[in-house]
């Protein structure tokens, strides 16, 4: 479901996704996105610090991009992780425990209300 209003300055789309386990509305795109303590550069480096790369994969070759998802909530916390692209079990189980690490979120907005937003982030395994 998706709902645009023509504003004067910008159009703004209101895309509702989902909803969670307690009826609470999900959406894709708002006036306001969540955004990690610090913003992007410190989610990179918060990424980038806490990823460990499985022996696994590395004896196999095994490398790329595993692309995540989860939800922002009305207060910041995160939920619902998911792998939307994956590489292997190893590397996509590794991706998700590095995003069950991150602390609270900024929240999103909505017509000045924090709401619940779906997030997509990409973490990149690559072999030196």
């Amino acid at each position: 479901a998706a709902f645009c209003a023509q504003n004067r300055l910008a159009p703004q789309c209101i895309t509702a996704a989902a909803t969670l386990e307690n009826g609470e509305q999900v959406f894709r795109v708002v006036e306001v996105m969540p955004k990690f303590p610090g913003g992007d550069a410190e989610l990179l480096k918060f990424i980038a610090k806490n990823v460990k790369y499985p022996q696994e994969s590395q004896d196999n070759g095994e490398q790329g991009r595993v692309i995540c998802s989860f939800v922002v909530t009305k207060d910041g916390t995160l939920t619902n992780y998911k792998v939307l692209r994956g590489i292997s079990p190893a590397l996509d189980q590794e991706a998700v425990r590095v995003l069950q690490m991150m602390p609270r979120w900024t929240p999103g907005t909505q017509r000045g209300e924090p709401v619940a937003v779906k997030y997509t982030v990409p973490i990149t395994f690559k072999l030196q």
